[in-house]
């Protein structure tokens, strides 16, 4: 039987090393708990070539703490680095609300003196449990029952006004519901099972008028019923406030454009891969193992894009050194003779 989660309080890592990739640097748990934490270092580009910027990754699995009753978990996790003379303290907070909830911090350290190999790192967490108090629903007035309404559905209990051509306008499911030949287009309430009020509510206020716009918190579960009932209009939202409002990671992201089929997503995701810790990032999340073939394919063509462009621009600055040691003069380039073979 497991530990109750409540005795969960607070966990202090040993010394961990950094190096220059992202690799696995711990693995525990404690009583309903368990974690993996990737970290790594990278050496930043200018105007911040002096200073590395760590990385870390923590992944908590919470199925146990959820089986418990408990809703998630929150807190805090402080950091300590030590680049060989100096230790510098970070933290951020956290509220663990999914089965593999992941939590990302980059830190920048102190410029230091001499090679550096490796950063020596420090952690420590204290996660209390809580569970949520489910607020009085009330139905929003714009389902109540009026003169433009003719049709009820019944929504985890709740009974929700609407008018039959407006939503089949937006939704080809409610569109074969209503105007097919189907049994449920003959009953008095219609039930719509297997979904939450608050979430078929959120679902259709995207498309009503006065629209609720979509958010980071609702955007999986708006893509789930979206898909389920054939409303492309609410995808295209998601999608858009994806695109230029969120601040999801972008492994999360590349996860909901591939099992949605959001073409721009996913070339926007793929694009964001510039290096190699963004590709280890990715590789190391938890919901790689559930990407298609295809985007795994366009993550490839996108690595090898960017090897051959690096090579490229690599040879160019060779040729251009190569040319300014044969210029005549005092360091003036003869452009007649720049040829690239």
């Amino acid at each position: 039987m497991a530990t109750p989660v409540a005795a969960i309080n607070e966990y202090e890592s040993k010394i961990k090393l950094l190096y220059l990739q992202q690799i696995e640097v711990d693995r525990a748990s404690k009583h309903s708990l368990k974690w993996v934490v990737l970290g790594g270092f990278t050496m930043q580009s200018p105007p911040n070539e002096a200073l590395p910027l760590v990385m870390l990754s923590w992944f908590f699995e919470c199925d146990e703490v959820k089986n418990q009753g408990f809703d998630g978990l929150t807190g805090r996790i402080t950091v300590q680095v030590n680049n060989g003379t100096t230790w510098t303290n970070s933290a951020i907070d956290c509220d663990l609300t999914r089965s593999v909830h992941d939590v990302r911090l980059n830190i920048d350290i102190p410029p230091f003196a001499g090679p550096l190999q490796a950063l020596q790192m420090r952690y420590q967490f204290n996660l209390i449990p809580y569970s949520n108090i489910l607020p009085e629903i009330h139905i929003d007035p714009i389902f109540e029952a009026s003169d433009k309404t003719d049709a009820i559905l019944l929504v985890d209990g709740m009974k929700l006004h609407v008018n039959k051509s407006y939503l089949a306008m937006h939704s080809d499911f409610f569109q074969s519901l209503f105007m097919g030949n189907f049994a449920e287009n003959s009953m008095e309430e219609i039930p719509i099972k297997d979904v939450s009020y608050q979430d078929f509510h959120s679902l259709l206020k995207v498309v009503y008028p006065r629209p609720e716009f979509p958010n980071d918190k609702k955007c999986e579960k708006l893509l789930e019923l979206a898909d389920r009932f054939l409303m492309p209009g609410v995808t295209d939202h998601v999608e858009q406030h994806l695109l230029t409002n969120t601040q999801l990671e972008n492994d999360r992201c590349l996860w909901m454009a591939d099992r949605y089929s959001l073409q721009k997503l996913r070339e926007h995701c793929i694009s964001r891969i510039q290096c190699s810790q963004d590709l280890t990032i990715i590789r190391n999340s938890p919901v790689f193992c559930e990407y298609s073939d295809f985007t795994k394919a366009r993550i490839l063509e996108k690595i090898i894009d960017k090897v051959e462009w690096d090579e490229f621009k690599r040879e160019c600055l060779d040729h251009h050194h190569s040319m300014i040691r044969r210029s005549n003069g005092v360091g003036q380039i003869d452009y007649k003779r720049v040829r690239f073979q």
